[in-house]
């Protein structure tokens, strides 16, 4: 599938939070709610990838990436809070997407390197992210290592930090 990778605009959280809700447990699953709050805290921390073919106006989201820019180099508990906090050039990652039904056909490759690419633009030099151990594998094709068990306790569940410094 071709797929155009933008900045989300405000009208997108809408459709993120819904293929949230589809990928995560109800403990893990941001809500609409936070994702507005996120967007109108840091919008440049938001992109979404459609089908290339799909009309602008009415195109689905197929995968969406938000990150959140901190001077913290590893994801915690904190980076999910609705409070302000200094921003930094690492790019902490809180959640990546891709619809279910889009799932394993490669488009979760193309979206990170193509948003990568837009939040280097945006002046990103580090990325982190908290995953579950099945994944770990996946950020290290695209150059994430490993930094041992995370300090994150979002929906309870076992967390692995990993980072990317350009």
């Amino acid at each position: 599938m071709k797929i155009n990778v933008r900045m989300a605009k405000e009208a997108d959280t809408a459709k993120i939070a819904a293929i949230e809700k589809a990928v995560f447990s109800p403990e893990e699953a941001l809500s609409e709610e936070t994702f507005r709050w996120c967007f109108a805290s840091f919008p440049e921390g938001f992109a979404v990838a459609e089908p290339a073919a799909a009309a602008a106006e009415s195109a689905d989201i197929a995968a969406a990436i938000v990150c959140r820019p901190t001077a913290m180099r590893l994801v915690t508990d904190e980076i999910y809070e609705r409070k302000e906090m200094s921003k930094g050039d690492t790019f902490a990652i809180m959640t990546f997407i891709v619809a279910p039904h889009l799932q394993r056909q490669g488009l979760g490759d193309k979206m990170l390197e193509a948003s990568l690419a837009l939040f280097r633009e945006k002046g990103a030099k580090n990325f982190s992210l908290a995953c579950k151990e099945h994944l770990k594998a996946f950020y290290g094709r695209h150059g994430f290592r490993e930094a041992g068990l995370s300090r994150l306790t979002l929906g309870g569940a076992v967390w692995h930090d990993m980072y990317l410094t350009l």
